[in-house]
């Protein structure tokens, strides 16, 4: 790593007024670069501020989200009703026998009601964290 002192070009009058003016130099692949970007864009940051915080592992500098807890128990509640409604269609194929597109009906909608599940469950693990 390089640690240089660099003099401020134009247009970063913003960074000078809050004290920013070392930068340090790292080298990473175009992978990793690619990897580093998709991250800061997901958590809604800049490349250098995402880098600030995990480098400085900071509590207060990290990126709080933005989720309506109401809209979030409405999901996870009409959630349940759907698996409600997936288990009296499998007591139903079960009882009567299915055809096949019956069952493969059935299929498509339990890995979608699976894939909202784990959407909402990773959406809770992030509201708690």
């Amino acid at each position: 790593m390089n640690d240089k002192t660099n003099i401020a070009r134009e247009g970063d009058e913003q960074y000078n007024t809050i004290g920013r003016r070392r930068r340090i130099y790292v080298r990473v692949t175009e992978n990793e670069l690619a990897r580093i970007r998709s991250r800061a864009r997901k958590a809604g940051m800049s490349i250098s501020a995402f880098a600030r915080t995990r480098l400085l592992g900071d509590a207060e500098a990290r990126p709080t989200l933005d989720i309506d807890i109401a809209e979030l128990r409405k999901a996870f509640a009409d959630l349940k009703h759907a698996g409600s409604n997936l288990n009296q269609c499998a007591r139903a194929l079960n009882t009567f026998g299915a055809d096949g597109d019956s069952a493969a009906n059935t299929d498509r909608a339990v890995r979608r009601v699976s894939a909202a599940a784990d959407n909402i469950c990773a959406l809770i693990s992030a509201v708690r964290s």
